[in-house]
């Protein structure tokens, strides 16, 4: 059998569809205050071939469903989504506003409910052919709602896309979506480039559940 190459040798980072730093151990603090609506939903890695088949870089979605799973919920198919992006650009998506506020309470509804809830996110501008519209990058699951010390009411999601539960888990600070006022999207501030686990999330599809 081939010797593994020590660790300092081992690709830090992966050149696929979801750009990842796979040494990144760094503790990422919690947040401290918590979501008043939560979910029991674990953090899964897309890379933890334990549990999502066929790991890896293009595995987000496969992780995002197990995750949902075991949060109590079964993802329907795309034909089903609440599509939020009609397009995108450079600097993003152009939202669709009615489909924006339908996506919202269709996500306070199930988490009201105790169900976690998948969505696709757009975190650069080329064109994924990958996904049914075209448009979507990446899943996370969203699995709680709350209100910031501001005042401004967001999302807490699990990020499959790192093997730092830290920094993937709801519980990490940055692991929230905020609603846009212009929009009505749902967005996390952030770069378009570098690893996808910190760039800018832009909400594009809601996968409902069964």
């Amino acid at each position: 059998a081939p010797t593994p190459r020590p660790a300092s040798e081992r690709p830090t980072t992966t050149n696929g569809a979801t750009p990842t730093n796979l040494n990144d151990t760094e503790r990422v603090a919690a947040s401290t205050d918590r979501a008043a609506v939560q979910t029991r939903t674990p953090w899964i890695s897309q890379y933890d071939a334990g549990q999502v088949e066929r790991a890896g870089d293009k595995a987000c979605f496969r992780a995002a469903t197990a995750m949902a799973r075991q949060g109590g919920a079964t993802v329907t198919d795309p034909s089903r989504r609440i599509q939020v992006a009609t397009n995108e650009g450079p600097n993003g998506i152009t939202v669709d506003r009615q489909a924006a506020e339908r996506g919202r309470n269709y996500i306070d509804q199930q988490l009201a409910a105790g169900k976690p809830v998948v969505v696709g996110v757009n975190h650069r501008s080329d064109r994924n052919v990958g996904n049914a519209d075209g448009i979507t990058d990446h899943f996370v699951v969203i699995t709680g709602r709350g209100v910031d010390q501001q005042g401004r009411a967001y999302y807490t999601f699990n990020d499959p896309a790192t093997r730092n539960q830290s920094r993937g888990a709801d519980t990490n600070p940055n692991n929230r979506f905020y609603v846009d006022e212009n929009t009505g999207g749902l967005n996390r501030p952030g770069p378009r480039t570098g690893n996808v686990v910190g760039r800018q999330f832009d909400v594009s599809m809601i996968r409902p559940n069964a």
